[in-house]
């Protein structure tokens, strides 16, 4: 039995949908984020959880027990509303680490808990809706749709057609492809591309490179200044088929 299951929630103010049938669960002692765009009911959903806000239909099952009914003093649960408890001369990563902090972990332990890789799960919202619940890995390797896609990373969001100009196989329908799972080499090893532009992202260039009519976002790592491709070198791009992922 999981330690909090969220069953066919619901909320509307009005007619205005909230979030509709939400179902999820939490293990004990498992970190789980609400994550999505501002406006997609990830507040709403946790004022509920704490019995802040009423919900409409549904069940939230704290150990087996529906606890809608229950009064927020009652039902144990806390919640910290960003807008009056966040420290605005941190960044988010700081905020995240002052209470690691406080609990005097060491600096190294710290670095490896802060980011995407705090969470043991994901729950992606979008439009009241949960999108993706899975680890953060699969989140980002592996989206469940086109919104999933283009929410998490950078990635290249290609047409059927356009996915079928760059490999010559057929696909259903729209292809994600992240910009670090291209190679690029000289031009004799890949496809023929020409590069557009680049920008400098750190320890990261991005190239815009035009490959059979198709643009393409390619992430490299930036090892040196004399490695850079300049705007109109030609260069090779290798594409292989487990990085092409079709969304719906």
């Amino acid at each position: 039995m999981p330690y909090l299951d969220v069953k066919q929630l619901n909320k509307h103010y009005g007619p205005t949908k909230v979030f509709h049938n939400i179902d999820f669960s939490a293990a004990e002692g498992e970190f789980v984020t609400l994550l999505g765009p501002s406006g997609c009911g990830k507040s709403t959903l946790l004022r509920c959880l704490a019995g802040l806000t009423p919900v409409d239909s549904g069940q939230i099952l704290l150990q087996g027990q529906d606890i809608v009914p229950v009064s927020p003093q009652k039902r144990g649960i806390g919640m910290v509303f960003q807008n009056y408890a966040l420290f605005p001369n941190m960044t988010a990563e700081g905020n995240v680490a002052f209470g690691l902090k406080m609990q005097k972990l060491g600096a190294g332990e710290i670095r490896q808990r802060v980011a995407l890789t705090l969470s043991d799960r994901i729950v992606l919202m979008n439009n009241g809706e949960i999108v993706q619940d899975s680890d953060a890995v699969s989140l980002y390797t592996q989206p469940a749709n086109l919104f999933a896609a283009s929410f998490i990373g950078s990635y290249n969001l290609l047409s059927a057609a356009q996915a079928q100009q760059l490999t010559g196989e057929r696909f259903s329908g729209q292809v994600a492809l992240r910009p670090e799972s291209i190679t690029l080499c000289a031009p004799e090893q890949g496809i023929a591309g020409e590069i557009l532009n680049h920008s400098l992202l750190g320890n990261v260039v991005r190239y815009r490179v035009l490959v059979n009519g198709v643009e393409l976002s390619v992430d490299v790592l930036n090892r040196a200044p004399g490695d850079l491709y300049g705007t109109g070198s030609m260069v090779g791009v290798h594409i292989t088929a487990d990085a092409l992922h079709e969304v719906a």
